[in-house]
Formats: structure tokens, C-alpha cells, sequence
């Protein structure tokens, strides 16, 4: 501590090397904040390209959704699933699985 407040007093300032070292840290930090960016900026882009997509078929006895990729490694996946169809007093619709 004493050396601390040794140097804050001290007319002569900082030296190169101590400066190579800061510039060194904010440089490496700049470095992380840009490949966040575009990491970000890619699983934003994969994500703008799925659509997902939900179809019920017959009244309330089957439901089947699917998500499909559009980029460059197309995926379709699709399931089935028993539903039973809810509808409330003020007209919302909505469906859960059925109990086995």
C-alpha cells in the first residue's frame, strides 16, 4: 500500500511497459466483446431460419408439430401427439396431451 502511494505522488508517471500491459488487458477484452458478438449474431441467424410449426388434424384427437431448419443443413423433425381440445368460456381454445 505504501508503495501505492508512493507512485500516485511521484512526478515520473507510468512506465512503457506498464502501459503495454493495460492496453494488452482492454485489447484482449475488445477481442472477447467482438467474438460474442458474433457468435451472438450467428445463433440469431439460425434461429430466423427455423420455423416451427404446429397442425391439428381432426377435431381434438391428434396434433403433430414439426420444426424444420432452412439453412444450410435442412432438419425435420416431426411428432405425433393425442390431444384433447379445451375451449373456455370466453372462446379461447387450447389444447394438452392426453393422459396414458
Amino acid at each position: 500500500m505504501k508503495d501505492f502511494m508512493n507512485k500516485i505522488k511521484s512526478p515520473a508517471g507510468e512506465s512503457i511497459a506498464e502501459t503495454l500491459i493495460a492496453l494488452l488487458i482492454v485489447s484482449c477484452g475488445f477481442i472477447l466483446l467482438a467474438t460474442a458478438v458474433v457468435a451472438a449474431a450467428k445463433v440469431n441467424t439460425s434461429i430466423e431460419n427455423t420455423e416451427v410449426v404446429f397442425n391439428i388434424s381432426g377435431q381434438d384427437s391428434q396434433a403433430s408439430s414439426a420444426v424444420i431448419s432452412h439453412g444450410g443443413s435442412a432438419v425435420s423433425v416431426s411428432t405425433s401427439v393425442d390431444v384433447t381440445k379445451y375451449v373456455t368460456q370466453n372462446g379461447y381454445v387450447y389444447y394438452l396431451p392426453k393422459e396414458n
